[in-house]
């Protein structure tokens, strides 16, 4: 059986809620999430400030987020809540260069998110439907 991956793109603060859906996620069979940001325990987005103070670190987690993104088949970028960043964007930017496969779950934000490669669908629910038919997500 072969593995679909995907990688899940959102604001810093929404890590609770992406664990919660890479765990209904992988409840399917030959699904796993690359995402390893979403697993960063105590610590908060790194603005300015916190980049200047350790860009070492910043660095590394940067490239660590490439790298999930390189190892994922599909990229879902969450644009229903505001971003503390904008990495999500250039998390976005990046899937289109690498040629994955985008949905958003949100608003459009930019025209970027309007290119014919890029799924648009309301809630993070009707991506899971789309994906594997009706089901329940609660």
């Amino acid at each position: 059986m072969t593995t679909t991956t995907i990688y899940l793109a959102a604001s810093f603060n929404q890590q609770e809620r992406m664990r919660a859906f890479r765990d209904v996620l992988q409840s399917f069979n030959g699904i796993a999430v690359t995402s390893r940001w979403i697993d960063v325990h105590g610590e908060t987005s790194m603005q300015d400030r916190e980049i200047r103070a350790e860009p070492d670190k910043a660095e590394y987690y940067g490239q660590e987020d490439l790298d999930d993104i390189d190892r994922a088949d599909i990229f879902i970028m969450f644009s229903d809540t505001s971003s503390t960043s904008g990495g999500r964007h250039t998390e976005l930017g990046y899937a289109l260069a690498r040629e994955k496969v985008i949905f958003i779950a949100g608003p459009r934000e930019n025209v970027f998110q309007a290119l014919s490669q890029v799924m648009h669908f309301d809630t993070q629910e009707e991506i899971v439907t789309y994906m594997f038919g009706t089901i329940s997500i609660s």
